[in-house]
Formats: structure tokens, C-alpha cells, sequence
């Protein structure tokens, strides 16, 4: 394997923080603009929903993520042993529940 020059590793990094530190002010800027845009056109009341919804579809994501990476751990420890009808067990239970969860987010 080849290793990276001390100098081409420094520059890079500091290319790397500064990208970031881009990115991070590009999205503040765009979201303050933008909440400032919807609550003009949509008003309070209105608006108020968007950051639910948001939260909601969070929330979603989180719970998806913590039922797949748990059902996958045991759907492959059954499977390396050579145990498939556990390993279809697990995976179906996660199958069922990730169909719902797919649907509510299908526009993502």
C-alpha cells in the first residue's frame, strides 16, 4: 500500500475542514431563507406543521435503523450457522415491519 505524504495528508485536511465549514454555512443560510420564505408565504400557523412532519419522518428513521442493523445481526449469525429457517424468521419480521415504514416514506 502506498502512504500519503505528510504534506499532501495536511492539505487535504485543511481542503477538508474547509469544505465543511462551507457546507455547514451554506445550510444555515439556506435554511434560515427558507423558514423565513414559508412562514411569509404560509403563515405561522401553517408552517408550524412543516417542522412536525420533519421531527416525525426523524423519528421514523431512527426506529428503521435501529430494526435493521438488530434483525441483521441475528439474520446473519443464524445464517453463518448454517440455521436458515431462524435466519427467514428474523428476516421476515424485519421485511413486515420495514413494508409500512417504506410506504409512509415513499416520497424520500
Amino acid at each position: 500500500m502506498i502512504e500519503p505524504s505528510v504534506d499532501s495528508t495536511k492539505r487535504f485536511a485543511g481542503l477538508n475542514v474547509v469544505s465543511n465549514l462551507a457546507s455547514v454555512a451554506a445550510t444555515a443560510g439556506i435554511g434560515l431563507w427558507l423558514t423565513a420564505y414559508l412562514i411569509a408565504e404560509l403563515g405561522v400557523a401553517v408552517y408550524s406543521i412543516v417542522p412536525l412532519a420533519v421531527s416525525i419522518g426523524a423519528y421514523l428513521s431512527v426506529l428503521t435503523r435501529l430494526i435493521t442493523a438488530s434483525s441483521g445481526r441475528y439474520v446473519a449469525i443464524h445464517y453463518s450457522r448454517g440455521e436458515l429457517e431462524r435466519s427467514n424468521t428474523y428476516f421476515n419480521s424485519a421485511f413486515l415491519f420495514e413494508c409500512p415504514d417504506q410506504a409512509l416514506r415513499r416520497d424520500q
